[in-house]
């Protein structure tokens, strides 16, 4: 290994310590990585992809949790009080302004709050909890357990009229689908499914194709 490639290697190694010791710095990555992509998208012609996010209104860490389901959440009356109990036993006060700068501090008050309200803030929405106030927003904001997918089929007659959400998959079974006589376009391989979600809620058609011995 030659000299520069020791060198570039040393520096990869350097930079991924300073990512994860510095969270800061890795969400900022992260973003800049986000952006870069969005650049290069928009100089390859993909512009609709860009717009129909924004259409949307989905950030680039909704995309990440796209179709992932999370638990639902319906706040309490009382958020207000239980987050300034929960404020004024750690941090000594009920100011909404208190920073979540110390994250041993950060970690004691979110652990209480996942307790007295028994629902966890997503990993994906812990870099916004910059202050008591963004943790009481979080709490008093309801979360009805769909993810933006199946959000998108409730609400179809909010979307562009050009755009169609397809809420069932479109499968081949050649026991009722009749058109063509039975055949299918794609002889051999089985509808199998990846997901155990999906294995729970679609039956498996095996095609039991036979090649002709020709």
């Amino acid at each position: 290994m030659d000299k520069e490639k020791v060198i570039k290697k040393i520096r990869s190694i350097e930079r991924n310590d300073r990512l994860h010791s510095n969270a800061e710095m890795a969400r900022i990555t992260a973003e800049d990585k986000l952006a870069q992509l969005e650049n290069q998208l928009r100089s390859s012609g993909f512009v609709f992809l860009h717009k129909f996010l924004t259409c949307l209104k989905l950030d680039y860490f909704d995309i990440i949790r796209f179709c992932r389901e999370i638990k639902p959440y319906d706040p309490p009356k009382d958020v207000n009080e239980r987050i300034d109990k929960i404020s004024k036993e750690l941090f000594g006060s009920i100011d909404s302004s208190t920073p979540l700068t110390d994250l041993t501090l950060k970690f004691k008050f979110l652990v209480k709050c996942h307790q007295e309200f028994d629902y966890d803030i997503p990993n994906s929405e812990l870099f916004r909890m910059k202050t008591v106030e963004d943790v009481r927003n979080f709490y008093q904001t309801p979360i009805s357990g769909r993810n933006n997918y199946d959000q998108m089929i409730v609400n179809q007659s909010k979307l562009p009229q050009n755009l169609h959400i397809i809420s069932e998959p479109i499968r081949f079974n050649k026991k009722f689908d009749q058109f063509f006589g039975g055949i299918s376009a794609f002889p051999g391989p089985s509808n199998e499914l990846e997901g155990l979600r999906a294995r729970k809620k679609y039956p498996v058609f095996n095609d039991n194709f036979v090649w002709p011995d020709v």
